[in-house]
């Protein structure tokens, strides 16, 4: 379990993720005005494992009186993850 904080850069920038592998990996993308942006502003944070273990994605809770879905997954935009071939929580 982690913390996503809420800056719209704050995981690209202290990683130094170009804008390829920020989408690559579903941590991020690049906005209409062409800057990089984390897609889990604000959420606590949740690994999601395949049937080995492997980490494949993240799974995010927003925080009560924040705006936004209530949970959002790793997009299907990822290379590692796909969502219709992994059950969340299968690995706890």
């Amino acid at each position: 379990i982690g913390w996503a904080p809420d800056g719209w850069d704050t995981l690209a920038k202290r990683l130094r993720l170009s804008a390829d592998d920020l989408r690559d990996s579903g941590l991020g993308f690049v906005n209409k005005a062409g800057r990089q942006q984390d897609a889990f502003r604000g959420r606590i944070m949740f690994p999601i494992s395949d049937e080995r273990g492997d980490w494949v994605g993240f799974g995010g809770r927003i925080l009560p009186g924040h705006e936004g879905p209530k949970y959002k997954n790793t997009t299907t935009d990822a290379l590692v993850y796909d969502k219709s071939r992994v059950l969340y929580g299968l690995h706890a």
